[in-house]
């Protein structure tokens, strides 16, 4: 069975001709004009303005014959817990995925003082290239290893690199 589709009148457009695709001029849209002027009415609020609403009310629940009062996201995350940590394997099934995507897969105790592997490398290479020494205090952590000092004076450069100045003769 074939399906029927309606296909534009071919020819250029008539505006006196009325038809599919062609309605008469007092009832088309004004050029610049939107088929929906009033739009979306002030007031209406879409579903993450309903669920940010919904999750933030304060409630009172009874766990254990104890009345616990809080935002209703924090009760379920409660209840959750509670259902997990009582062996429910539907509960943990749920609330695993939502710890590794919100906690991540290691909880790390971050030192806003100490820069991370890739900016201490960085630094690393722009201070070798300035000839720059660098002392530093052991680290705090007995799990770091400790890199050894560095040469004091201008970068060498290895062979057949632009500019590299051989000391061979």
């Amino acid at each position: 069975m074939a399906r029927h589709t309606r296909k534009p009148p071919k020819g250029p457009y008539d505006p006196k001709k009325v038809g599919y695709r062609n309605p008469p001029k007092k009832h088309q849209f004004p050029k610049g004009k939107s088929g929906n002027p009033k739009g979306r009415p002030p007031g209406s609020k879409g579903l993450r303005t309903d669920l940010k609403q919904v999750l933030g009310t304060i409630r009172t629940i009874v766990i254990n014959g104890k009345e616990i009062t809080g935002r209703s996201q924090w009760l379920m995350l409660e209840a959750l817990a509670m259902r997990g940590s009582h062996g429910d394997l539907k509960a943990i099934a749920q609330l695993l995925p939502l710890i590794l995507q919100v906690l991540g897969i290691e909880d790390q105790d971050v030192d806003p003082n100490r820069l991370s592997a890739s900016d201490d490398a960085m630094l690393d290479r722009m201070m070798e290239r300035w000839g720059i020494a660098e002392e530093k205090t052991p680290p705090k952590t007995a799990k770091a290893k400790r890199r050894p000092k560095r040469k004091t004076g201008p970068k060498e450069r290895g062979p057949g690199k632009p500019g590299a100045e051989s000391s061979d003769g």
